[in-house]
C-alpha cells in the first residue's frame, strides 16, 4: 500500500474511532440501545410510532430532545406521504435537509426497526470516508495527508454522531464531490455534490464556491470559450436542491428552506453574535451550572469568530477553490441568530463545516506547483 493510502486509511480509522468511542459510550450507558442517539422523548407525538415499531425504544427526558428525532421521522416517511411528517414540528424545514434521512430509508430496506442503527452506521462510515477523502484532497493539492485528521478531531462532527445529525455524511459527500471535480470526473462530482446539498443546506457553498472558482479561473486564463462543462457540473447540485424544494412545495405549500424557526436574520448582521456574547456574560453571574456552560460558550464563540476572521482574510486572495466557499460561509455566519452560537452543542455543530473547509483556504494554487497537470481546470496560469 502506498504511503498516501496508508495515511488516508489511518485518518479514516482515527475518525471512526473517536466518533465510535463517543457514540459507543452513550449507547453503553443505557444498556446497549442505539435508539438513545435519536434523542426522542416519550412525550412527543412521534413516540407512539417509535414504541410501536420497537417496544424497547429508549426515550430521553423531554428537555433532552434533539434533532436526531427529525431525521428518524424523515427516514420513516422520506417523501412526506405518510403520518410521520405530521407529527414533527417545522416539518417543511426538516425535510429541506432530509438527505441523511433519505439515505437511512434506502439502507434500512423498509425495516423501520433498523433505522436507528442505520443512522449510526451512516455517520460512522461518513466520518471514516470524510477523514480519508480530506487526506486525499490534501495530497492531491500537494499537502500532507495527515490534514485528514481534522475530521477525527472535530468536536462538532463527533457530537453529531452521538445525536444522529447529518454533518458527517454531508461533509463526506462534499469532500468526495470536490475530489471528483478536481480530477475532472464531472458526472460523479455533480451527482455526489447533489447528495451533499440535500443533507445540509450550508453545503450549497461547495458547488457555488466551485462555480465561482471556475469563473475566476476562466477570467484569469482568458480562453476563447467559457468552461461550460465545469459550470454544468457545479450548477447541477443547485438544480437538484431547488427541484427538491419544488417537490416539498407540493407537499407543504411552503418554501421549505425558509419554513422553520429562523436561523438567520438578514436584516441584522452580527446581531446574533452580540446577543450570544451578552447572554454568555450574563449567565456567568447566575449560579454554578449556568456559569459552567456560559464560560465555555464564551470561549467557543471567541475562537469561532477568530477562525472566521482569519479564514476570510486569507480567502480574499482567492488562491484556491476553498476560498470562495469559506467567504460564503463567513457571509452566512454574519447573520446567524444567537441560539446557534450561545449553546455549545449547537455551536460546535455549526462550526464543523467552516473548520473542515479552513485547511483548504491556505492552499495557493498559483505558487504551489501541483505535482501533475490533472488540476481539473482549477489552476490559474
Amino acid at each position: 500500500m502506498k504511503p498516501p493510502l496508508k495515511i488516508a486509511l489511518a485518518c479514516a480509522l482515527a475518525a471512526m474511532a473517536t466518533a465510535g468511542l463517543a457514540a459507543g459510550s452513550a449507547i453503553a450507558s443505557v444498556g446497549g440501545k442505539a435508539t438513545v442517539l435519536v434523542r426522542m422523548s416519550s412525550s412527543e407525538p412521534m413516540a407512539a410510532l417509535a414504541r410501536e415499531t420497537d417496544p424497547t425504544f429508549y426515550f430521553v427526558q423531554p428537555e433532552d430532545h434533539y434533532d436526531g428525532a427529525y431525521f428518524y421521522a424523515v427516514a420513516r416517511d422520506p417523501f412526506a406521504t405518510g403520518d410521520e411528517h405530521k407529527l414533527i414540528d417545522q416539518a417543511p424545514y426538516r425535510y429541506s435537509h432530509g438527505g441523511y434521512g433519505l439515505l437511512a430509508w434506502l439502507l434500512s430496506f423498509g425495516r423501520l426497526s433498523m433505522i436507528p442503527n442505520v443512522l449510526l452506521i451512516l455517520n460512522l462510515i461518513g466520518m471514516g470516508a470524510a477523514g480519508a477523502l480530506m487526506s486525499a484532497i490534501a495530497v492531491r493539492y500537494g499537502r500532507s495527508g495527515w490534514w485528514g485528521l481534522v475530521i477525527a478531531l472535530s468536536p462538532g462532527l463527533i457530537y453529531a454522531v452521538t445525536a444522529d445529525t447529518a454533518e458527517p455524511v454531508a461533509i463526506a459527500f462534499a469532500a468526495a464531490g470536490v475530489l471528483a471535480w478536481a480530477n475532472k470526473q464531472r458526472v460523479w462530482a455533480a451527482a455526489i455534490l447533489s447528495i451533499a446539498v440535500l443533507c445540509k443546506e450550508p453545503m450549497l457553498v461547495v458547488p457555488v464556491g466551485l462555480l465561482l472558482w471556475e469563473a475566476l479561473t476562466w477570467r484569469r486564463a482568458r480562453p476563447s470559450l467559457p468552461p461550460w462543462k465545469g459550470f454544468a457540473t457545479t450548477l447541477t447540485p443547485l438544480a437538484v436542491f431547488f427541484g427538491w424544494q419544488a417537490y416539498l412545495w407540493t407537499r407543504f405549500h411552503q418554501f421549505a428552506v425558509f419554513a422553520g424557526k429562523q436561523n438567520l436574520v438578514l436584516s441584522k448582521p452580527f446581531r446574533g453574535w452580540f446577543d450570544a456574547i451578552r447572554f454568555a456574560n450574563t449567565y456567568t453571574l447566575q449560579g454554578f451550572d449556568r456559569m459552567s456552560y456560559a464560560t465555555v460558550s464564551l470561549a467557543l464563540i471567541v475562537v469561532f469568530a477568530a477562525v472566521l476572521v482569519v479564514g476570510s482574510v486569507r480567502s480574499l486572495w482567492m488562491r484556491s477553490p476553498f476560498a470562495p466557499m469559506f467567504l460564503l460561509l463567513f457571509l452566512l455566519d454574519v447573520f446567524v441568530t444567537w441560539y446557534l452560537l450561545f449553546y455549545p452543542k449547537d455551536l460546535v455543530r455549526w462550526s464543523a463545516i467552516p473548520l473542515a473547509v479552513l485547511p483548504g483556504v491556505f492552499l495557493d494554487l498559483r505558487t504551489d506547483g501541483l505535482r501533475s497537470s490533472r488540476d481539473g481546470g482549477a489552476l490559474p496560469p
